[in-house]
């Protein structure tokens, strides 16, 4: 089903990090944020396949950040002149076998 999103969209469809998803690290303020950018004028972002059901932690508040209708700031990577705000259009999929906590 991806692959046939991907043909339907072609450059408005992304496959997301993990980080959309799912809780991991946190970035620090005014860092480089390229999962967030490559979200820009894209229509359709997915993820598949996470860690087992037990250790899948999913990241609420950054799915909703970008789900909302809230403007969302990012910074590209090697780009110094500040971050870039933009209202993401995207609608998020997340496939997996297991169920996430």
């Amino acid at each position: 089903m991806l692959k046939f999103l991907n043909l339907i969209l072609c450059k408005q469809y992304t496959s997301c990090e993990k980080s959309i998803f799912i809780k991991g690290k946190e970035s620090s303020d005014g860092s480089a944020s390229p999962e967030i950018m490559a979200l820009l004028v894209k229509r359709c972002g997915t993820f598949s396949e996470g860690e087992k059901g037990d250790n899948i932690e999913m990241n609420i508040s950054r799915m909703k950040q970008i789900s909302g209708e809230d403007k969302i700031v990012g910074r590209p990577l090697f780009y110094k002149d500040g971050l870039v705000e933009f209202y993401p259009y995207i609608k998020l999929h997340f496939g997996t076998n297991y169920i996430p906590a």
